[in-house]
């Protein structure tokens, strides 16, 4: 799971993912264009992997970034789309370097 996130991050492969919501438990899908696997750096989760990236609109939600504990997370697939790194980096307009090697 967490390589098919790497090769999906350095190849701008959009992800099916499947998670366990922190707010309810319920376990839910989105369509996310991945941009970073990193560790949570500080508070009770510190040291946990987390993944950000850019999920596409669904539901009643907008498009917008989402974070997920790698440990949360029950399937991935590669839906064999390919997205934009460097617009995807924009909207997420991240705060530091990213931990991932990639080429974009």
């Amino acid at each position: 799971m967490r390589q098919t996130t790497i090769d999906a991050i350095r190849n701008q492969e959009w992800l099916k993912i499947t998670f366990r919501r922190k707010r309810d438990d319920n376990y839910v899908t989105r369509m996310v264009a991945p941009y970073d696997v990193f560790p949570q750096e500080s508070g009770e989760n510190a040291g946990k992997e987390r993944l950000s990236g850019y999920t596409r609109a669904h539901e009643d939600y907008k498009p917008g970034v989402i974070t997920i504990y790698l440990e949360d997370i029950s399937g991935v697939s590669n839906i064999g789309e390919h997205f934009d790194g460097p617009h995807i980096r924009n909207l997420i307009n991240p705060k530091r370097p990213s931990y991932i090697n990639r080429n974009w």
